[in-house]
């Protein structure tokens, strides 16, 4: 392979794997033919670079656009479903904190800590409803072709869920709130829970000097815990694909999950942007959290990402 052929393959790499099998021989053919003109030229790497960026852009179904990927539909749909939960997580368990460990110095954090509970609690019963559709595919799968195919999947999810179990059971002792919390039945338990599962999202990371202070389980915890959610989340949509499960096309099951997404959005906007403003405000919402309300945004603003697997099914796939 000639030196122009390498450098054409690195720019073809810019583009995603459906768009370069059917159109791939067709642009490096333009470039070898534009090399031999031109051997250097950074403004023509940069646009084919900013095009392919583009073009993956629109394989995710972010973009519209002639070739998309079913493949890179339902990793970003997934991502984005993981995002929105632990940014919304992450602000409950600031406001359930606030709950049990200082007075209440207004109505809109009860009330929005009220409403989020709600809304997530709206998720998770769909979650499981759909982990319940998931586990119903998987036995069908399983009986149909064996376990070849599953094995790997099913196990990266138990050593997730394992990890997961571990780690939270050993880290949630550590909760901030563990002294100066009220005894609100099941809520302290649950809110040490949430604190140690969200504890990774943490201005700490932007202060290196704070966060050596933090015992060394925690901070060992902090960079598990993404690790051991990315597998856990991995497992199941590859479980998903090896068992053939299908988006169940219901329209009540469509509307509950935008309610509850909308919920979520509307009660921890409701907090962050209110506590900013509020001189008296006994527990506000910090930077970090302004941060976490654009990304619950962005996802719900693009509700296309949270039906990336009905669409991926939709779209134009080749290979």
């Amino acid at each position: 392979m000639t030196r122009s052929e390498r450098h054409a393959q690195r720019l073809l790499r810019c583009y995603p794997r459906v768009w370069r099998e059917r159109y791939g021989e067709e642009l490096a053919a333009l470039l070898l033919d534009d090399f031999a003109d031109r051997q250097r030229s950074l403004r023509r790497d940069l646009d084919v670079v900013r095009a392919g960026l583009g073009a993956r852009l629109v394989a995710g179904g972010l973009a519209r656009g002639p070739v998309r990927s079913p493949a890179a539909a339902r990793a970003i749909t997934t991502a984005a479903l993981v995002g929105f939960v632990a940014s919304a997580l992450s602000i409950w368990a600031q406001l359930a904190d606030g709950w049990l460990t200082s007075p209440r110095d207004s109505v809109s954090a009860p009330v929005s800590f009220v409403a989020l509970t709600i809304g997530l609690g709206g998720l998770l019963a769909l979650s499981v409803a759909l982990l319940l559709r998931l586990a119903v595919a998987v036995g069908r799968a399983f009986r149909s072709s064996g376990a070849t195919l599953l094995a790997r999947p099913l196990l990266v999810l138990v050593a997730g869920v394992a990890g997961l179990t571990v780690g939270l059971r050993l880290t949630s002792p550590y909760w901030p709130g563990a002294r100066l919390a009220h005894h609100d039945g099941m809520l302290a338990p649950v809110a040490r829970i949430g604190w140690a599962a969200t504890e990774t999202i943490s201005t700490f990371w932007l202060h290196p000097t704070r966060l050596l202070t933090l015992p060394t389980g925690e901070l060992a915890w902090m960079v598990a815990c993404p690790v051991a959610v990315t597998g856990l989340v991995w497992s199941l949509v590859r479980l998903a694909r090896v068992s053939d499960l299908r988006p169940a096309r219901l329209p009540h099951v469509d509307a509950a999950t935008r309610a509850a997404v909308l919920l979520c959005l509307i009660a921890a906007s409701a907090w962050v942007v209110g506590s900013q403003h509020a001189a008296d405000a006994n527990y506000r919402a910090g930077t970090l959290d302004l941060v976490l309300i654009a990304v619950m945004a962005g996802v719900a603003s693009r509700w296309s990402l949270l039906n990336g697997l009905e669409a991926g099914q939709k779209v134009d796939h080749f290979g």
